[in-house]
């Protein structure tokens, strides 16, 4: 089942930081619930070695890679003589954090977007899509998020809770941005000196610098990728040329990267489940609060 699982992260099957975590635990479940070990330390192992397996599956999905270190991270900590049963009940209860979690970033980032304010969004983040139907803003701006339009995902949903939604080219950003209070973007990669988003965000993020436009980031912590601290960067997924042009001519290069960086000096705040953080305080506030994250 795990190898399945791994196939299916691998090949896109599985998409979305949540689904894939979700589905790591999964693995992680069905490892603890049939596992055949005979002593703690055999199925330590057992888990060691399907968190491997899940970590080599996708090289940005520090969620994934948050959600089974800290599974193993509390596995160490069971009962010597009922370590199966407290390991699928850590595995359970994480499910339910994690939710509250996501529900606790969405009622502080309400609080930051005011009703008269214009926010322009890029992508599609369930997270700030929330806060903007949390807030009811004025306005908002979203892109279509090219090539594979996640934009309409955000204007769908927007649309659907009765906001003002105007959508936007990607290219038409520079301009527009201009009429924004506020930008919100999700991320799939929060690291000690940058985030990892869609691609079109690093410009996004030169532009609110230019015109002094406030850029937060709302995400909860699982984003966080403490391998980053080691000098570990985040390999950019480069996705199919197909994506871009199906049939395009002959002897004609594609380059099709999915996500790009936005460097901590173009981020105003973060907003996550434990309140609004800036860039400088969150790495501190993150070692404090989840030290299992921290764990090898």
């Amino acid at each position: 089942m795990i190898d399945k699982i791994v196939r299916d992260i691998k090949s896109l099957k599985i998409q979305g930081a949540s689904n894939i975590a979700w589905t790591g635990l999964h693995a992680l479940d069905y490892v603890a619930r049939t596992s055949k070990a005979k002593s703690k330390k055999e199925f330590l192992n057992e888990l060691r070695a399907a968190k491997n397996k899940l970590f080599d599956a996708r090289p940005t999905e520090p969620m994934l890679r948050n959600a089974v270190r800290y599974v193993l991270f509390k596995a160490k900590e069971t009962d010597e003589f009922n370590y199966r049963k407290e390991t699928r009940d850590y595995i359970k209860s994480l499910y339910g954090s994690a939710i509250k979690a996501k529900k606790r970033v969405i009622d502080i980032g309400k609080n930051v977007v005011k009703k008269n304010y214009t926010v322009l969004t890029h992508c599609h983040s369930s997270t700030v899509a929330g806060i903007l139907k949390k807030a009811k803003p004025k306005k908002v701006i979203c892109t279509e998020t090219r090539p594979l339009f996640q934009g309409r995902i955000t204007a769908k949903e927007l649309v659907s809770a009765d906001i003002n939604t105007t959508m936007i080219i990607d290219s038409a950003v520079a301009d527009f941005i201009k009429e924004a209070d506020i930008v919100l973007l999700g991320c799939d990669v929060i690291a000690p000196n940058y985030v990892v988003n869609k691609i079109g965000s690093k410009c996004i993020g030169l532009l609110c610098e230019k015109y002094d436009i406030p850029l937060y980031i709302c995400s909860t912590s699982f984003k966080f990728d403490p391998e980053s601290r080691y000098g570990v960067g985040v390999k950019i997924e480069e996705r199919s040329p197909k994506e871009v042009w199906n049939k395009p001519p002959k002897n004609l290069k594609i380059l099709n990267p999915a996500f790009d960086i936005i460097d901590y000096d173009n981020i105003t705040g973060f907003i996550n489940e434990l309140g609004v953080f800036s860039p400088d305080s969150l790495f501190v506030t993150l070692r404090e609060k989840y030290k299992w994250m921290f764990e090898p």
